[in-house]
């Protein structure tokens, strides 16, 4: 994967998105830590991450509300399958024991009987499609090309190089395809006010076996938790049920300490099993790393050091002599459960 990404360079004074015209109170060392915290994720999403699909983002300045670190346009959401479509899709990219043992599990029918699922241009492309392919069909649907994805920061946030990076990485596995819609009704061009989902959809669960495709409140519905293998392999990873976060984020109750795919923008968490696991599951093809790409990925953000997610963690694929020389520094990564 490429992520190719740009700071807004506009300089025309009107443009307060510009990162060229930082507003009030940000200043160069603010500037220069999101630019920083910005490309590592990139780097690191690069690396992690197999398929054969370059995400072209633009990065901005936003005046969000105060309760929003971040947010992102998706560079063209909303193409629109059926579940038949989304089920070959997904079991025609099997590279995982998690994929064979989700997908594998999947009914032949569609457990939210809505039958419109919804895949961002980037996912579209991870599932299989080409680049041409999928401007094509979006073009169709839409009179437009896919618009290039977006990034906001929220400049009246009290930013770290750490929170930069976590708001980084939760907003661009947003245009990759960690989105929940869980039955909302959407009015645009060709959801004709239908519920839609998406693939992430189809691996909540309140029990085994118990899909719960819907989003409910947190005093209306019992949460739903991140399963797959029709909820064998149920994690204890709630998704988000509060109007604070987004449908497909983590609840915060499920990490209190934070976690890069949580609900609450800010949080200077990291990337866990349980979010590698998720982004594997709707498309994305987890990297053979060699030894300097896995001790670069540890130090970049040390995810894997507490894997959630049975049976996770990085795959390591070197020469014989590298892996000797670097034994030791493996042995560790190893007991900390990264590979």
């Amino acid at each position: 994967m490429i992520i190719n990404y740009q700071f807004d360079n506009s300089t025309n004074p009107s443009d307060t998105l510009s990162w060229n015209n930082a507003p009030a109170g940000v200043n160069s060392p603010i500037e220069q830590q999101a630019e920083a915290a910005f490309a590592a994720v990139a780097q690191l999403y690069d690396t992690l991450f197999s398929n054969n699909v370059t995400i072209n983002i633009t990065v901005q300045w936003g005046v969000l509300a105060s309760t929003v670190g971040a947010t992102n346009n998706g560079g063209g959401g909303g193409l629109i399958f059926n579940y038949a479509q989304v089920l070959a899709l997904l079991q025609g990219d099997e590279n995982s024991p998690a994929q064979q043992l989700a997908f594998g599990n999947l009914p032949n029918t569609d457990p939210t009987g809505s039958n419109n699922f919804s895949l961002t241009v980037a996912e579209a492309e991870a599932l299989g499609f080409s680049a041409s392919t999928v401007t094509t069909l979006y073009t169709n649907a839409y009179g437009k090309a896919p618009p290039v994805g977006t990034v906001e920061f929220n400049s009246i946030s009290s930013w770290t190089y750490n929170t930069f990076f976590n708001a980084a990485a939760h907003e661009i596995s947003e245009i990759m395809g960690r989105n929940a819609n869980v039955g909302v009704l959407y009015t645009g061009l060709r959801e004709t006010n239908q519920p839609l989902y998406t693939p992430l959809d189809l691996f909540r669960y309140t029990a085994s076996g118990q899909v719960d495709s819907t989003f409910g409140t947190a005093t209306s519905n019992s949460l739903a938790y991140f399963g797959y293998d029709n909820g064998q392999v149920v994690t204890t990873e709630a998704f988000n049920n509060s109007a604070a976060g987004d449908r497909g984020d983590w609840a915060v109750t499920s990490n209190p300490s934070g976690d890069t795919f949580g609900a609450v923008d800010g949080n200077a968490g990291q990337l866990s099993g349980n979010d590698l696991t998720l982004m594997n599951l709707v498309g994305w093809n987890l990297a053979n790393l060699t030894v300097a790409q896995a001790q670069s990925v540890y130090a970049a953000d040390p995810a894997p050091a507490a894997p959630q997610s049975p049976g996770l963690s990085l795959v390591v694929a070197d020469s014989s002599s590298n892996v000797s020389q670097a034994m030791d520094s493996l042995a560790v990564l190893a007991q900390n459960g990264a590979i």
